[in-house]
C-alpha cells in the first residue's frame, strides 16, 4: 500500500502545481483507507485488476514522456484506465484521470468542444459511485447547460449526451435523495425530449433509431403517473406546475402523462408504416405496447381493442396463430422494459419453444426485482450497472401465489384510496417470505397487488391465468 501511495504522490508531483500536492495526498489517503467496491472482489480478481490497470497506467506515462501531458493521444488509454479504476472501487484516482482527460479535449479542441461531453459523463458518474450527489448533480446541471448552449445540429454526440443525461437522472432518482426524485424526473423528461429534438434533425424525422428514444421516455412517464399515484413529496412535487403555487389533482397529473405516453406511443407505431418498406410486423408489435398501455392506466375497453388488433395485424404480417398464441401465452410484468420491434427478438424474449401450448400446464412462473429502495413499484427503467444495482437486491426471495382474470376489472383499497385496477393479482397469498417484520409482509402484498401484467392472450383475447411469483426486494443504497 505504501509503496503504491508513494508512486501515486511522486506522478502527482510531475503533474500538479506544488500547491495542490498536499490536499491532493489528503484526499487519496483517505480514499485508499476507506472500503470500496473492491472490497467485493476476490483477491486474486482484485490482483488481475490491479495489473492491468499497471499495465496501463505505465502506457499513460510512456505516453506523456512522448508526446506531453495534453496530448490527445493519451484519451483513449485514460478512457480505458478511468474504466479500470472505476471497477475496483477507485473513485477518486478515476476522477483525477477524467479531469486530465477534460483538459486534454479543452487545450485541444477549444473550451465548449462536443468532445468533452462522455468525459463530463463519466465525471458525473463517478460522482454518483463515490455517493457524492451534491457534486453529481452540480455536474449534471453544467453538462446541460453546455448541451442548450451547443448549436452544432448536426453532430451526434449532443444526442448521446443527451440520451445518457437523462438516464443518469433517472439513476439519481433511484440512488441520490428521495427529496430529490422530483428534480430527478423532470430534468430526465426535459433530456429525452431535447435528445429526441436534436436526433430527429440529425437522423431524419423516421429513423427507426427515434423508437427507441421514444419508448424510453414512454416509461418515464409511466414511472412519474406511479410517482403521482403515491403519497409523500414527489406525488406533490410532480403535481405542481413550476412558477405556479398549484397542485394538479392526481387524476388530472396523471391523465397527462397518459396521454402524453400514448401520443409516443402511437409515433413508434407510424415510424415503423412510414418506412419505405412499411414493417407490419412492427406496427403490430407496437401495437401490443398501445394494449399495455391501457392497462396501465385502466382503460379496459381500449386495450382489449388493440390486444385484439395486434394480433389481428400480426396475422395479416404472415404469421400464423398458433406461433403469435405461443409467444403471448404467458403474462408479463408491466411496462416491459425494452421495445421489441423484431418477430425473432419478441419470440427470444418470450422463451417460447417449438412445442404445442399445453393449456392446463399449471401456474406460470414470473419474476421480478426492485431496482431501488427508493423507487419500488418497477422494473428498472435503464439498464444500468454503475454501482451494480444486484448489490442491492436481498438474497432471500418472497413467493406469492395469485390469479389473473384478464381485463376484469377488480377494486381495492391501495394508500387509503379505493382504486379500480385491471390485469392485477386476485386471491393474493405469500407462500414464502424474507420479511422479518409482519408490516413488512403487508407492505410488500400491497405492492403486488398493484402490480399489472400483459395477460396470457389467446387469439388477442386475454385468459385468466395462475401465477406463482419470485419477487426480489431492494435494500436501501
Amino acid at each position: 500500500m505504501q509503496t503504491r501511495l508513494r508512486r501515486i504522490i511522486k506522478q502527482l508531483g510531475d503533474m500538479k502545481p506544488p500547491v495542490l500536492i498536499l490536499p491532493l495526498i489528503c484526499f487519496l489517503l483517505i480514499s485508499i483507507y476507506l472500503p470500496t467496491v473492491s472490497a467485493q472482489l476476490s483477491q486474486v480478481d482484485l490482483d488481475v485488476a490491479n495489473e492491468e490497470s499497471d499495465r496501463t497506467q505505465a502506457e499513460l506515462q510512456r505516453l506523456a514522456l512522448e508526446h506531453g501531458h495534453l496530448d490527445r493521444r493519451l484519451l483513449e488509454p485514460m478512457d480505458l484506465y478511468i474504466e479500470q479504476l472505476t471497477e475496483m472501487g477507485r473513485f477518486n484516482e478515476a476522477g483525477e484521470v477524467i479531469n486530465q482527460a477534460i483538459m486534454i479535449t479543452r487545450v485541444s479542441e477549444g473550451l465548449y468542444t462536443q468532445a468533452q461531453y462522455p468525459f463530463l459523463l463519466k465525471k458525473i458518474e463517478n460522482f454518483g459511485n463515490g455517493g457524492d450527489w451534491t457534486a453529481t448533480r452540480t455536474w449534471m446541471e453544467h453538462l446541460k447547460a453546455l448541451l442548450i448552449n451547443d448549436r452544432d445540429y448536426s453532430s451526434e454526440l449532443a444526442v448521446n449526451a443527451y440520451i445518457q443525461l437523462s438516464e443518469m437522472h433517472l439513476w439519481g432518482v433511484a440512488r441520490d435523495s428521495i427529496t430529490m426524485q422530483t428534480f430527478h424526473f423532470r430534468q430526465a423528461e426535459q433530456a429525452s425530449r431535447l435528445a429526441f429534438n436534436r436526433a430527429a434533425g440529425v437522423w431524419g424525422p423516421t429513423d427507426l433509431r427515434l423508437t427507441t428514444i421514444l419508448y424510453k421516455s414512454v416509461l418515464q412517464h409511466h414511472m412519474q403517473a406511479v410517482a403521482i399515484d403515491s403519497i409523500g413529496g414527489t406525488s406533490l412535487g410532480l403535481r405542481g406546475i413550476e412558477g405556479l403555487e398549484f397542485v394538479r389533482s392526481r387524476a388530472e397529473a396523471k391523465l397527462q402523462h397518459y396521454l402524453i405516453g400514448l401520443r409516443y406511443l402511437i409515433d413508434i407505431r407510424q415510424i415503423f408504416l412510414l418506412q419505405d418498406e412499411p414493417d407490419l410486423m412492427a406496427a403490430a408489435l407496437a401495437e401490443m405496447y398501445i394494449a399495455d398501455w391501457q392497462v396501465l392506466f385502466v382503460k379496459p375497453e381500449a386495450a382489449t381493442y388493440s390486444y385484439q388488433r395486434s394480433f389481428n395485424s400480426l396475422a395479416a404480417a404472415g404469421l400464423d396463430s398458433e406461433s403469435i398464441n405461443r409467444v403471448f401465452h404467458k403474462p408479463a410484468i408491466l411496462p416491459l422494459a425494452t421495445l421489441v420491434s423484431d418477430w425473432d427478438e419478441a419470440v427470444s424474449a418470450a422463451g417460447t419453444i417449438l412445442t404445442p401450448i399445453i393449456v392446463d400446464s399449471g401456474p406460470v412462473n414470473l419474476s421480478f426485482s426492485e431496482w431501488s429502495a427508493n423507487f419500488r413499484y418497477v422494473a428498472p427503467a435503464i439498464a444500468i450497472s454503475r454501482d451494480r444495482l444486484d448489490r442491492s437486491v436481498l438474497d432471500g426471495p418472497t413467493i406469492f401465489t395469485f390469479r389473473l382474470t384478464g381485463l376484469e376489472e377488480i377494486s381495492r383499497w391501495y394508500s387509503g384510496r379505493y382504486k379500480t385496477f385491471i390485469s392485477s393479482p386476485i386471491d393474493l397469498q405469500m407462500i414464502k417470505s424474507s420479511m422479518s417484520r409482519s408490516s413488512d409482509a403487508l407492505e410488500m402484498e400491497a405492492i403486488v397487488n398493484h402490480m399489472r401484467f400483459r395477460p396470457r392472450l389467446v387469439d388477442g383475447i386475454p385468459q385468466a391465468v395462475d401465477a406463482t411469483l419470485d419477487y426480489r426486494v431492494a435494500i436501501s443504497p
